[in-house]
């Protein structure tokens, strides 16, 4: 993905509220088919990782949904995610 485009995204991704909590249990079955479901009918999503966690955690979780779901990282920014499938 070029700059222009993920900066364009980034934009975008500001006035969108996360709609995909990942909680205590990580990331289940379940929970990934919604993430696939959702990206597939809204192509940007925002996910919100719940409790305490460190960079690493974060960065484990956006590779395992990268690499399961063919999608790219837009951003990730605390403990919120942006994704972006085209």
């Amino acid at each position: 993905m070029d700059n222009q485009t993920k900066k364009k995204l980034k934009a975008k991704g500001q006035s969108i509220e996360p709609s995909v909590r990942i909680g205590k249990e990580g990331i289940t079955p379940g929970l990934e088919n919604e993430i696939a479901a959702q990206l597939k009918s809204k192509k940007l999503l925002k996910i919100k990782i719940l409790g305490r966690v460190d960079k690493q955690d974060r960065l484990d979780v956006s590779e395992i949904l990268t690499s399961n779901l063919n999608c790219e990282v837009v951003e990730i920014r605390g403990n919120t995610i942006l994704l972006y499938k085209p």
